[in-house]
């Protein structure tokens, strides 16, 4: 008895191993990206864009979508699909005095006045190789959510996030949890059997 509990036991513990880094394509769809901003507040005088170029447009910067980033910081998910660098284009936040550029609403108007920015240089680089999307096979990564936070500074180029903050699916404690309740009560009964014997 003792050794047939001893092989379900270690069967549930692989399948639980198993399931956290299955391959499963197509699994579930993948996991937003929350890009922020924290210090955004230090630069009232600025206007922060995000721009997307996309692959056809990425070598001539001619630019393909834009959003403009709020006082909260957070960066809205633009681009194809909101992938951004992850559809094969760059997803790009620049920040441009106000006194340089009046934004209309008007998205062929604003593009026209943003790429007008960026040709005569006032539009400055903050961040580059923005992403709202990251892909996982494993069943586990793709139920997590990932925010990402940035600190920028106007004489500098930030390509990686100063912070990343990453949320896991509480599936991670199921598949913990089973074979460490599995063990427990094999041990218990291990020893019952030994006390009962004696």
């Amino acid at each position: 008895m003792a050794k047939i509990l001893l092989f379900l036991f270690v069967l549930i513990f692989l399948i639980s191993l198993i399931s956290a880094d299955v391959i499963m394509p197509g699994y579930k769809p993948p996991t937003p990206v929350e890009n922020i901003i924290t210090n955004i507040a230090d630069f009232p005088d600025y206007t922060f864009v995000g721009i997307y170029f996309s692959p056809r447009h990425r070598e001539s910067n001619e630019i393909f979508s834009y959003v403009i980033i709020g006082s909260d910081g957070k960066i809205p998910a633009f681009g194809s699909y909101g992938h951004g660098v992850m559809s094969g284009g760059k997803s790009i936040v620049y920040a441009i005095n106000k006194q340089d550029i009046s934004l209309t609403g008007n998205r062929s108007e604003d593009i026209i006045l943003l790429n007008t920015s960026l040709n005569v240089g006032k539009a400055i680089k903050l961040i580059e190789n923005l992403s709202f999307a990251e892909y996982s096979n494993s069943v586990i990564d793709s139920d997590k959510k990932i925010t990402r936070e940035y600190v920028v500074s106007l004489e500098s180029i930030s390509g990686k996030p100063n912070k990343i903050n990453v949320e896991r699916s509480p599936l991670i404690y199921f598949y913990f949890a089973i074979p460490i309740i599995g063990i427990i009560v094999l041990l218990y009964v291990l020893i019952k059997r030994r006390k009962n014997a004696n």
